[in-house]
């Protein structure tokens, strides 16, 4: 039995940093938005609809979601 797995990966973001209060204190902010595709991975379905159709195919499975992160150094 052959297995293929497709992903899909996208990272989209904008970031910002600076030195403050005579070069003593550091502040970093990054927000960004990800997503990740799973290509016929989603088995969940397949496991739920196996008593009435054996032969469904399995889904696509998607992870999608906001980051944020900040950071002071002193």
């Amino acid at each position: 039995m052959n297995l293929i797995v497709i992903i899909y990966n996208l990272g989209l973001g904008l970031g910002w940093s600076d030195y403050f209060c005579c070069n003593d204190w550091f502040f970093d902010f990054k927000i960004g938005y990800e997503m990740q595709v799973f290509w016929s991975q989603n088995v969940l379905p397949a496991v739920y609809d196996l008593a009435q159709d054996p032969s469904r195919l399995n889904g696509d499975l998607y992870l999608h979601g906001l980051t944020i992160s900040a950071r002071l150094d002193f």
